[in-house]
C-alpha cells in the first residue's frame, strides 16, 4: 500500500512544483486547493478558489498555477510563492483543459460550454483575447515545434489549431468522430487524439501529424480510450482503454499497435518513469496501480492505492510525477487523498526539452543550425543525428551547424544517451528549397544586351547634343560695331 495524503473532498488535478516541492491539489467538491508540503506531507493550506475546481495549468516562469472552476466559468491564479490566491479571472462557460505556452506567456483555457477558448496573459493576468473554437472544447496542447495549440472539439469533431504568435485559428481539422483527450509526443512531432463520443463508446484515436495538420492515421485501440501515456525512452504511446481494462501500446514511428496489455477495471491515463521503461497505470474501477515494463509490455506488479484513482490525461487530469525524487501521486477520487508512490528505478531524469532547426526553411547550400537542449542523466551526453540532408554529418555535439545540398522535406531526429544507457528522442523537420537561378548560358547575353543599351543610350545623346548646338545662334561681342549697311559712306575716323 502507497503513502496517502488526506485532502479535500473529489480530488483531482495533483501539481507539483520544483521551485519550492510543494504540491496542489484541487478537491472539486470542497471549492478548495490543497497545498501539501511535498517532503513532509503536511497539508500548508486549504486555499478557498471557486466553484467545482478541475484541471490546474502550471506556469514556471511567474510560479504562477492557474486553477479552472468549471461551477463559476472563472479560473483561480494561485502564487507559488506565497501560497495565496492572487486574483480570479472571468473566462467562458465550464472551463475544463487548461494549458500554458511558454513561448508567450499566456494561458489557454477551453471554455467548453461557451465553445471558445479564453486566452490569459500571464503576467498581467488579464484576459486578453477569446477565440472562438468548435462545439464542446475540452483538450489544450501545446506544441513546441510549431508553436501551435491544438483544441479538441468532440460534439464539432475537429481539433482546432491556434497559432501561438496571432492567437487566431489558422486551420480546422476533421476527423471522423469525437476526439476528446490528447497529448502530444516530442519525439515524432505528432499529436494522439481519444475518440470520446458523448454516447456509447469508440474505439479508436486520431495521430495528427503537427507539421501538416492532417490526420496521419486512425489507429484502432481497445474500447473507450481514456487517457495517454508517451515513453520517453522511445517515444512510443500507451493508451489506457477504460472500457476493455487493457493498454494499447502504439509505435512511435508507424503507430501500429505493438502490443494489447491486461490492467486492471477502468484505467484512467498512465504516467512513465522520468527515464521510461516503466509504465503506471491508473485502474479506477479496482482501485490499484499496474506496473508495466515497457521492455516486455508486460505488467510487473499492481500497488493498492484509494478508491478510484485518476489519471493524468482524463477530463480532470489526476496524477503527476515529482521530476526531483521520481515521486507520482496519485488523486484517490472517491476517498479524498493523494496516493504517493515512490519510482524504485527512478535515477536522474534525462530529458529533452526542445529540438529545433533554424531557419526551418532554406535554399541549397545556405547554413542551419540544430539546436538540442537536453539535461540530466548520468555521466557525459553523446548525441547523434539521422535522417540528415545530403551536406549535412552526425556529430556528437548539441549544436549542429551544416549546408543541406539537396531539397527536400527532411525529419531529422536527434538520440540523447548517457554513459548508463539511457537514450531519449526528439525530431525537427526542415524544409530545403532548389534556389531559382538562371542558366550559364543566360548570363553573356544579359551582359551584351545591358551593354548594347548602354552604348544606344550614349550615341543618342551625342546625336541631340550636336543638333541641338547646329541651331544655336553665333554669340555677338556687345562693344562691336554693328556691320555696315550696303551703300552707305563708311564711317570717318575719330
Amino acid at each position: 500500500m502507497a503513502s496517502t495524503i488526506p485532502v479535500g473532498q473529489l480530488p483531482v488535478s495533483p501539481t507539483y512544483d520544483p521551485a519550492n516541492g510543494d504540491l496542489y491539489v484541487s478537491n472539486y467538491d470542497s471549492d478548495t486547493v490543497s497545498v501539501v508540503n511535498g517532503a513532509t506531507y503536511a497539508i500548508l493550506a486549504a486555499l478557498r478558489v471557486g466553484v467545482h475546481p478541475q484541471t490546474v495549468a502550471y506556469d514556471a516562469s511567474d510560479r504562477a498555477l492557474y486553477v479552472g472552476n468549471d461551477g463559476s466559468a472563472n479560473i483561480s491564479v494561485i502564487s507559488a510563492t506565497t501560497n495565496l490566491v492572487e486574483t480570479t479571472v472571468s473566462v467562458g462557460s465550464v472551463p475544463q483543459g487548461i494549458t500554458y505556452d511558454p513561448s508567450n506567456g499566456d494561458v489557454y483555457v477551453a471554455d467548453s460550454g461557451s465553445g471558445e477558448v479564453s486566452v490569459i496573459d500571464g503576467t498581467s493576468n488579464a484576459l486578453v483575447r477569446t477565440i472562438p473554437a468548435g462545439s464542446d472544447p475540452s483538450s489544450v496542447v501545446y506544441d513546441p515545434e510549431t508553436v501551435n495549440l491544438y483544441v479538441s472539439n468532440p460534439q464539432s469533431g475537429s481539433v482546432s489549431v491556434i497559432n501561438g504568435t496571432s492567437n487566431a485559428v489558422v486551420a480546422t481539422i476533421t476527423t471522423s468522430g469525437s476526439p476528446g483527450t490528447m497529448t502530444y509526443n516530442s519525439l515524432n512531432g505528432e499529436l494522439y487524439a481519444a475518440d470520446q463520443p458523448t454516447s456509447g463508446t469508440a474505439n479508436l484515436v486520431y495521430v495528427v501529424n503537427g507539421f501538416t495538420n492532417t490526420v496521419a492515421a486512425n489507429v484502432t485501440v481497445g474500447e473507450g480510450p481514456a487517457g495517454f501515456g508517451v515513453d520517453p525512452a522511445n517515444g512510443n504511446v500507451y493508451v489506457a482503454d477504460e472500457k476493455s481494462g487493457t493498454v494499447s501500446v502504439l509505435a512511435e514511428s508507424s503507430n501500429a499497435v505493438l502490443a494489447t496489455i491486461p490492467v486492471g477495471l477502468s484505467p484512467l491515463g498512465v504516467v512513465f518513469s522520468a527515464t521510461g521503461g516503466t509504465a503506471y497505470v491508473m485502474n479506477f474501477g479496482s482501485n490499484n496501480v499496474s506496473v508495466v515494463s515497457s521492455a516486455t509490455d508486460k505488467v510487473v506488479s499492481a500497488i493498492a492505492v484509494g478508491k478510484g484513482p485518476d489519471g493524468p490525461e482524463d477530463d480532470y487530469g489526476g496524477s503527476n510525477f515529482n521530476s526531483v525524487n521520481g515521486t507520482i501521486y496519485v488523486a484517490n477520487r472517491n476517498s479524498n487523498n493523494v496516493s504517493v508512490l515512490a519510482t524504485t528505478s527512478y535515477s536522474t531524469s534525462l530529458g529533452i526539452s526542445s529540438f529545433s532547426v533554424s531557419p526551418r526553411s532554406v535554399t541549397i547550400d545556405a547554413t542551419v543550425r540544430f539546436t538540442v537542449d537536453a539535461s540530466g542523466g548520468s555521466g557525459t551526453l553523446h548525441y547523434a543525428y539521422t535522417a540528415l540532408p545530403p551536406g549535412c554529418a552526425t556529430q556528437n555535439t548539441p549544436s549542429l551547424s551544416c549546408g543541406p545540398s539537396a531539397p527536400g522535406t527532411y525529419l531529422v531526429r536527434v538520440y540523447v544517451n548517457d554513459t548508463t544507457g539511457h537514450s531519449v528522442t526528439a525530431s525537427t523537420q526542415l524544409s530545403v528549397i532548389a534556389a531559382t537561378t538562371a542558366s550559364a548560358s543566360t548570363f553573356p547575353w544579359i551582359w551584351v544586351i545591358a551593354l548594347l543599351v548602354v552604348v544606344a543610350i550614349g550615341v543618342v545623346a551625342i546625336a541631340l547634343h550636336r543638333r541641338r548646338k547646329r541651331r544655336e545662334p553665333d554669340s555677338e561681342t556687345p562693344d562691336s560695331p554693328p556691320p555696315p549697311t550696303e551703300g552707305a559712306p563708311p564711317s570717318a575716323p575719330p
